[in-house]
């Protein structure tokens, strides 16, 4: 499906975190390092004078220059501006995604060399201006983009591989549905999807580019600051340092929080000091509403889909914030099943982003692909008109 001079790539432009995966010689993806050692880039943007620092060094950033850091900008793609002035100036969404593609396209250069054609993810749920945002800030950062795919779908194609639908003579021919609840760091999507062989068939999808693990972790520098606010009277989130401080500690207490029942996170702010011990039930009630909020949306695409739950044969978790114990609770609950972890959380998205970069450049080759997806739009298309009688809006094909 590929050659060595062009390299099939897949990127999981992630709100939180991003990857990049390749496809080998023999047809495998698998996800690439950066520079730092790690197979995931996390997706903030220092903005330090007249340098940009992306990923890891940004990200501690947040601790101690807030005001200069973007964090969660593909939250915005799509609105003219990025919510804050970053050192005094103002930047389009799409302009800060793509230094972040910038840095992973450098990173994997370093591995594979040169390379431009890529497929780039975005969540099911974005509408045509966000996709269209994105697509331009891969152009920006020196790729051809051969194709955006949904999230969930990408996941799914990583699942076949993984489970041997793609293989030339695969393991099984008898259609497989599957939802994918994918709950990234700042979206989350849910794609029914049926797998008959090679052909990957999209029966309904919805979901939420406003909701994440960062909702999550936002419950929880809350929770922090509530915490202070009675024992001091001060508010550690006036303070934009202090507050991100919080953040990336409430981050790493909610992982915590995934495999132990309490865990204790620091505050310090105007030389008073804190520590705040919150336990897995206190977390899991202030965030009750966020899951309702993914509970309604997965039922809602079962439904629209045609189908109950005896009729999906798995359910596929994708993204780091599945791993929290709450959402498996929920899905068991709700569907009778256990979910199904077999692929990576972190890595599935970009691995079949890879598989799908893959296909498309055999067929800008002329060769065979090895397997077909059909989607479905998660917004209606048109043009918007407006009576001049009632003045009331109206989308017309």
């Amino acid at each position: 499906m590929t050659t060595r001079s062009t390299p099939a790539v897949g990127i999981d432009l992630g709100t939180t975190f991003s990857a990049v995966a390749r496809l080998e010689e023999n047809g495998r993806p698998v996800t690439l390092v950066n520079a730092e050692g790690d197979r995931v880039t996390p997706s903030v943007v220092l903005f330090d004078g007249d340098d940009v620092v992306v990923g890891k060094e940004a990200l501690k950033a947040l601790a101690t220059e807030a005001e200069h850091v973007a964090e969660c900008s593909k939250r915005d793609v799509g609105h003219r501006v990025f919510h804050k002035a970053l050192g005094g100036k103002q930047y389009p969404p799409e302009v800060i995604e793509a230094w972040i593609l910038n840095k992973l396209r450098q990173d994997a250069t370093a591995q594979i060399g040169p390379f431009s054609q890529v497929v780039i993810t975005v969540p099911a749920y974005f509408d045509e201006v966000r996709r269209k945002a994105t697509q331009d800030a891969g152009y920006m950062a020196g790729f051809e983009v051969l194709d955006i795919i949904n999230e969930p779908t990408a996941a799914a194609v990583a699942f076949g591989f993984q489970q041997g639908l793609l293989a030339p003579e695969p393991s099984s021919d008898q259609p497989v549905k599957i939802l994918v609840y994918d709950l990234g760091g700042g979206t989350f999507d849910v794609t029914v999807m049926e797998i008959r062989g090679t052909d990957y068939v999209t029966l309904a999808t919805d979901g939420d580019v406003q909701l994440g693990g960062y909702d999550w972790d936002q419950r929880l520098a809350d929770l922090v600051a509530e915490g202070f606010i009675r024992e001091h009277l001060l508010d550690p989130r006036e303070d934009p340092s202090t507050a991100g401080r919080v953040w990336r500690d409430c981050e790493g207490a909610k992982q915590t929080l995934s495999s132990r029942e309490k865990a204790t996170i620091p505050c310090y702010y105007q030389g008073r000091s804190s520590r705040v011990e919150l336990r897995r039930e206190q977390f899991e009630e202030a965030t009750l509403d966020l899951l309702d909020r993914t509970r309604f949306t997965t039922v809602q695409t079962l439904r629209a889909a045609g189908l109950e739950w005896p009729q999906i044969d798995r359910v596929l978790l994708v993204g780091g914030s599945t791993r929290m114990p709450m959402v498996r609770k929920m899905l068991r609950e709700i569907s009778g099943k256990e979910a199904d972890t077999s692929v990576s959380a972190d890595e599935a998205v970009a691995q079949g982003a890879a598989l799908r970069a893959g296909l498309m450049l055999a067929k800008r080759h002329r060769k065979r692909g090895t397997f077909h997806i059909k989607n479905v739009n998660s917004h209606s298309l048109g043009v918007v008109g407006v009576n001049p009688k009632t003045q009331q809006r109206r989308n017309g094909i």
